[in-house]
């Protein structure tokens, strides 16, 4: 049998974040309306009530009330579904489709490419913002956060690429 001290309770927390501004909301037992957020009734997108848009002619929005007072709106008010707001999911699937690959192929080449964090976090942040960028000599270019990296790149791309055969200079953008 197991014996818990202290406060315990039946209760369970809640977390929820806002899909367009990212802020996040927790509470013990309480529903999205609470936090005045509103999810939509097409597509479950879960929003701040302040992203709301086009209002109907009578500046109300069109509301559905569902379990736990917790609302759904109409997907015509929704910033999501009309494109007006792009959430960082949606860029990630976007940008993985028109790469023409998928999670687990970016994880592998990110552990090939990069022996630790720091370089990760060199590479993706740019130390003082500075870029360097490699041309090669069938003028391809390469950019990367620092100029050890762009090589490398580079290097990777001339193998997997003879035609590129050389760089031809590397210069600090």
């Amino acid at each position: 049998m197991k014996r818990r001290n202290g406060f315990v309770s039946n209760s369970s927390s809640s977390s929820y974040v806002c899909e367009v501004c990212e802020e996040s909301f927790e509470a013990w037992d309480e529903g999205i309306s609470h936090f005045d957020l509103v999810m939509c009734q097409d597509y479950d997108h879960l929003f701040c009530e302040e992203h709301r848009i086009n209002p109907n002619e009578d500046g109300k929005y069109t509301m559905y009330e569902i379990e736990d007072d917790d609302d759904r709106i109409d997907s015509k008010h929704c910033p999501i579904c009309q494109m007006k707001e792009v959430t960082r999911h949606m860029v990630m699937i976007y940008a993985l489709k028109k790469l023409k690959t998928n999670m687990q192929e970016l994880r592998n080449e990110m552990m090939e490419t990069f022996a630790n964090y720091d370089e990760l976090d060199t590479f993706i942040t740019g130390i003082g913002g500075t870029t360097y960028g490699i041309e090669l000599t069938a003028h391809v270019k390469v950019i990367a956060a620092t100029e050890e990296l762009a090589r490398k790149q580079a290097r990777e791309d001339i193998v997997k690429n003879p035609v590129m055969l050389d760089i031809t200079h590397c210069e600090e953008l």
